[in-house]
């Protein structure tokens, strides 16, 4: 049986459709055509840099975070950091944007270049930033307040967001941690931390104050296997080995 086909409609099918039906009969990849690309942020990852936090608060509150937010190592210019290279892809190249020493400071450059940012986690990332300012002035009961009101605010995402969020609530919940075992709440950092280990057990940090921990509540053959972990995880083995020497020293002294 011979195809007739209309000679309107072989055109139509040979010749690309035209802007307006493009944007008619497919919207979503018309929107993708319109939307700016957006630039790659490079965030100073040094040894003493606060921005190795940062990369994790900037990519929990920009929910298309990969690949435009990622670590850089050290980019100099200490003082005056935490440092990102802004890359927007125009012909004059790249700058870099000093003093991101602050949420604010990260919001004003993330909303200055069209990144769209998720309002429930920029609130629990206030939370967590008041709490690591208690933190670091030695008001850890305070700061304990500010991470329960961050988690809350996780917790109140979907599970789709939560679970984008991982490595975020996992900063929470160690800082949440360190302040706990700081205020003699050990049995409570062990709660923190044993939540953290099942998520990533690779986490380090979760392991060293897991040892804190279990060094406070006189349980040293559990502190020690976590200063082990710590160590093994970390690649500070003989800093481990100090730390478990503390006790043990102790222990035996007590005991001889």
């Amino acid at each position: 049986m011979a195809l007739f086909v209309n000679s309107g409609a072989l055109q139509s099918l040979r010749s690309p459709p035209s802007r307006k039906c493009a944007n008619r009969c497919f919207p979503t990849l018309a929107a993708a055509e319109k939307r700016p690309r957006l630039p790659q942020l490079s965030i100073c990852t040094g040894p003493s840099c606060r921005g190795k936090s940062l990369v994790t608060t900037l990519r929990a509150i920009v929910p298309e975070s990969e690949p435009y937010i990622i670590p850089a190592g050290c980019l100099g210019e200490c003082g005056n950091g935490p440092n990102v290279v802004v890359d927007t892809h125009e012909p004059m190249g790249a700058y870099v944007q000093t003093h991101i020493s602050s949420l604010n400071k990260a919001v004003e450059l993330l909303t200055k270049l069209q990144f769209q940012v998720d309002e429930q986690i920029l609130i629990a990332a206030r939370e967590k930033e008041q709490g690591d300012d208690l933190l670091r002035a030695d008001k850890e009961l305070d700061a304990v307040l500010h991470y329960e009101k961050a988690l809350a605010h996780v917790n109140n995402c979907d599970e789709s967001t939560q679970m984008r969020v991982q490595d975020f609530t996992i900063a929470i919940l160690c800082n949440s941690a360190q302040s706990s075992v700081n205020t003699s709440a050990y049995r409570k950092a062990l709660s923190l931390v044993n939540n953290v280990i099942e998520i990533q057990p690779q986490c380090a940090s979760a392991w060293k104050w897991k040892a804190r921990a279990h060094e406070g509540l006189r349980d040293f053959n559990m502190a020690s296997s976590s200063w082990k972990m710590w160590g093994k995880l970390s690649g500070k083995h003989d800093e481990a080995k100090k730390q478990i020497s503390r006790f043990t020293g102790w222990r035996a002294f007590l005991l001889g």
